[in-house]
């Protein structure tokens, strides 16, 4: 398996703030937090994979630092009751807000985000549905 250098270097990490609206994806907010951050999660499969994660790249759009997450784009909610119970409901917007913490690496040039959304969530981007591979729905230049 595949495994991302360890610079050694000292880090902080980035916080990005993304909404999507429309199936839009936009970058809000980036703001530097004197924190370390996570170590990255494992490459992603050659192809296939599903879900919801975003890559960390250098100028040669090599993957640097990868990030698994829930997906922000998910139908569904929890929604708890007064009483104490929970259940699921189906999300009646398809807009939103998430953050993404990844570290602040003098090699990461850009930001690329992969979901296997429903289409319905970010229009022409996502060819299938939910559990189908995911594919590029986003990338952000940092540098």
């Amino acid at each position: 398996m595949q495994q991302f250098e360890d610079t050694g270097m000292p880090r902080r990490s980035i916080r990005l703030t993304f909404r999507f609206k429309d199936g839009e994806i936009k970058l809000l907010e980036r703001e530097f937090l004197d924190l370390l951050d996570s170590p990255s999660d494992p490459p992603a499969a050659p192809e296939g994979e599903s879900g919801f994660w975003v890559e960390l790249r250098d100028a040669d759009n090599r993957t640097v630092h990868r990030r698994i997450m829930s997906n922000p784009f998910d139908q569904h909610v929890e929604v708890h009751s007064p009483e104490g119970g929970t259940s699921r409901a189906h999300r009646k917007h398809s807009s939103g807000t998430f953050i993404v913490d990844l570290p602040d690496r003098p090699d990461g040039e850009h930001v690329v985000l992969f979901s296997s959304a429903p289409p319905h969530i970010l229009g022409a981007r996502a060819e299938v549905g939910s559990g189908s591979p995911a594919t590029e729905v986003a990338r952000v230049t940092l540098r």
